[in-house]
């Protein structure tokens, strides 16, 4: 509870440069009566100026100095909080705002708006606005209560009951729920983003695995195709294995030709030989993705180019078991008839 026990002021307003002074606990009830510009009203601007460094009636700063001696105006008040003892004093021309608390000047070395704040806070436990409803109220400027706009009456209320602290909270939390739901809109748009990425990379698998799926096919289908070719070249070089037998016979009784003849037969074994290699080799990489020894993927590229390769050596084969064959029969003066 604030007990205001003294007041004093000079060059303020229209006083002059004497001090005026008022004892304001001599009484249990002080009573100020005067005509009217006696200068009654002149007290309640002093109160609130000297403790909230602006006036009580819509006045400006600079209309509270005298204006015939226009310097040295100051205003000091003494009260006191429970068993403490404050004094006030404020001036204008010089600029002069001190507070003391049981005669010792409480330190100054904050700034202005920061050494006000712990007038306010700290001490009167009110601030300007509290202070003009419930302290000092006059018929000039006295707004009641209910007909304040409803952001007053809150703030006066919570400076009242103490709980000012609570809007402070809902103002934190406030920004908080606005700082997540900043978040929540961010992570949702990551979340999408990730989602349509996810889409996309599917849909480019899906169109890698058709395209695997449609080149195995064609390759088994040209692996099929050659395996055809094999075994019709299979069974040509069976019907020549048949007809070179038939004329090791008739060219028994040459032996000049026979052992050319020889010669020409162990070629065709080693060509048959050679397409019998060539054509498990076709069955292994047409039929099989991985390397049976180290259990690794054949690469594709390199697979077909193996296919390749063993279809073009199985040709040059055929072709040179048939060349051999003409030649064997040019040796016999045979006519060669496929």
């Amino acid at each position: 509870m604030v007990i205001f026990k003294k007041i004093s002021w000079r060059n303020f307003l229209s006083t002059g440069n004497a001090v005026n002074e008022i004892v304001l606990d001599g009484a249990p009830t002080t009573l100020i009566v005067g005509e009217n510009g006696a200068g009654k009203s002149t007290l309640l601007d002093a109160i609130t100026f000297v403790l909230f460094g602006k006036p009580f009636r819509k006045i400006n700063l600079g209309q509270l100095l005298n204006s015939v001696n226009q310097k040295q105006c100051v205003v000091e008040v003494e009260f006191e909080v429970g068993k403490k003892n404050y004094k006030v004093i404020r001036g204008i021309k010089p600029g002069i705002f001190e507070i003391y608390k049981n005669g010792k000047l409480i330190n100054q070395d904050s700034s202005k708006k920061d050494y006000q704040a712990y007038l306010e806070d700290s001490i009167l436990k009110l601030n300007y606005k509290s202070f003009t409803q419930i302290v000092i109220l006059g018929s000039a400027i006295f707004v009641p209560f209910m007909q304040l706009p409803s952001g007053q009456r809150r703030e006066l209320i919570e400076e009242l009951l103490d709980i000012k602290i609570f809007s402070a909270m809902n103002k934190v939390l406030k920004d908080k729920s606005g700082q997540l739901h900043a978040e929540l809109y961010n992570l949702e748009s990551e979340i999408e983003v990730k989602k349509q990425k996810t889409l996309l990379q599917k849909s480019y698998i899906a169109t890698l695995r058709e395209d695997r799926e449609r080149r195995r096919q064609d390759l088994k289908d040209e692996i099929a195709e050659l395996n055809e070719h094999a075994k019709n070249y299979s069974a040509q070089i069976e019907e020549k294995q048949v007809y070179i037998a038939q004329l090791n016979t008739q060219l028994a009784e040459y032996d000049g030709v026979e052992s050319a003849i020889s010669s020409k037969e162990y070629s065709v074994q080693r060509l048959t030989s050679d397409i019998k290699s060539h054509q498990e080799q076709l069955e292994f990489y047409s039929n099989n993705e991985n390397c049976p020894t180290c259990v690794q993927e054949i690469e594709p590229s390199y697979r077909e180019k193996l296919i390749e390769r063993h279809k073009q050596q199985h040709l040059e084969a055929t072709e040179e078991i048939t060349s051999l064959l003409v030649y064997i029969k040019e040796l016999e003066g045979l006519t060669y008839k496929t």
